[in-house]
């Protein structure tokens, strides 16, 4: 199949991998060698200078950085003196471990479809699912679309509700009043995980304005700071810097594309799984996995120091964090001026606000004949053409039996997870490359009846 795809010919020879690693290689070199050698339990200038910056960029009064945004999850949920049984609210597409920071709380999940044009929460589902025991709503704003966060407030505001923001994919992005997304939850975590425009060798944080709240979470995060894993850090350290190193502009375009190319001929298995990779239960205690599993308790390799080791390459990240935005936005205005009408009516209209969105992702539908294979022809397509595209890799937790919440219906949240593609938005490309990019989406959706 993948020969039959007529290539365009192009004088530009760039290919163009799915994602890259935004903390800069040679910062990720000497964290690994600070990682190997250095101590890595140590908090003082760096990590005092990055809590800093978050407070001031997000105008906030507390932070706390953390091993995982998802501890920050949880202990939000176990400090706001809620009932057993009381209801969190989530949407579907997210991490397993999301559940288990309200299971291990003994509170209830709620599922709430997401909306088809900002993949945010859905408020007219919002508004069903809410109750007399709903207490939070947690919203994960994905790809760098921006919901309706006016709204969402009013009803958290109408209903007594708090509003957790998860913002990890979102950072630097502002609603409608031009107030930046974070800013105005009782609480905001975010993850500086791989891929992240934001980003360290994992880590988080938490934000918030109430103090007796943010003391109690603080307060009980270092008292279960377990004994270091060096090599768990130094493991994952170098899953980035490998990462990097594969899609950097000439490994990239000499190597590991055509290790992709290989595969697509020789194991289609293979080289699905990379795009829509299969989770599975593995090591309990590796939670970066993000394993289906329901947890009888956190693994003890979550619970580590957010040392001046992690913090540099944050800060680092963050210097470059508004310029970079701008950049993808430019990139993105160029790539929707030249696309096609029926390529436009298949991206989300969050997708399309280069206004607004701060494009972690620029989405692009494609289910043009209700069938599923359309997603697979359409990966291949745009390899042949020297573009890796991938799908969400988030997990959709009713899709199964293994979170026990299958009997949440969301078909939102399900066409976007089988539907989706993200076409590559870095800040190293330039016009020709959205405009080449452009023409390859106008010929193969042209060419669909």
């Amino acid at each position: 199949m993948f020969n039959n795809f007529i290539i365009i010919k192009s004088l530009y020879n760039m290919k163009y991998p799915r994602h890259k690693v935004f903390i800069p290689l040679m910062t990720l070199f000497m964290t690994f060698f600070r990682m190997l050698f250095g101590d890595i339990k140590k908090e003082s200038a760096q990590t005092e200078k990055l809590i800093s910056i978050i407070k001031s960029y997000w105008v906030r009064k507390n932070c706390i950085l953390m091993s995982t945004w998802r501890i920050g999850l949880y202990y939000t949920l176990k400090h706001l003196n809620l009932d057993k049984d009381d209801e969190i609210i989530i949407t579907p597409l997210c991490i397993a471990d999301t559940v288990n920071c309200i299971k291990l709380n003994n509170l209830s999940p709620i599922l709430v479809d997401l909306d088809i044009n900002t993949h945010c929460i859905s408020i007219t589902d919002l508004k069903k699912k809410i109750s007399k025991k709903t207490k939070v709503i947690h919203i994960t704003y994905l790809s760098g679309m921006v919901p309706d966060l006016e709204e969402i407030l009013k009803i958290c505001k109408e209903k007594n509700i708090k509003l957790i923001e998860d913002i990890s994919q979102n950072y630097g992005a502002r609603d409608t009043n031009n107030k930046l997304l974070g800013s105005q939850g009782h609480i905001s975590v975010g993850s500086f995980s791989f891929g992240k425009c934001f980003a360290s060798i994992g880590g988080g944080f938490l934000i918030t304005d109430d103090n007796q709240l943010f003391k109690k979470i603080k307060k009980d995060y270092y008292l279960n700071i377990k004994k270091v894993n060096r090599f768990f850090l130094i493991r994952h350290c170098f899953f980035q810097l490998l990462a990097a190193i594969a899609t950097s502009k000439y490994i990239f375009n000499f190597f590991t594309y055509y290790i992709f190319v290989l595969l697509i001929k020789t194991n289609k298995k293979i080289y699905d799984n990379f795009h829509k990779p299969k989770f599975r239960i593995n090591s309990m205690s590796d939670y970066m996995l993000n394993s289906p599993v329901i947890r009888e308790e956190w693994p003890n390799t979550i619970f580590w120091i957010f040392s001046d080791i992690h913090a540099t390459p944050a800060i680092k990240t963050y210097r470059l964090l508004d310029k970079g935005i701008e950049k993808r936005r430019y990139l993105a205005r160029i790539l929707i001026e030249n696309i096609s009408e029926k390529v436009k009516s298949n991206i989300p209209t969050g997708s399309l606000d280069y206004n607004k969105s701060v494009y972690f992702h620029l989405v692009i539908y494609n289910n043009i004949n209700n069938n599923k294979n359309d997603i697979y022809k359409f990966h291949r397509y745009l390899l042949a053409n020297k573009i890796d595209a991938v799908g969400y890799g988030l997990y959709l937790i009713n899709n199964d039996s293994s979170l026990g919440l299958s009997e949440f219906k969301t078909p939102n949240a399900k066409y976007i997870k089988d539907n989706s593609i993200f076409i590559p938005m870095h800040e190293s490309y330039e016009k020709n490359d959205m405009i080449y990019m452009a023409k390859i989406l106008n010929k193969y959706f042209d060419d669909q009846k």
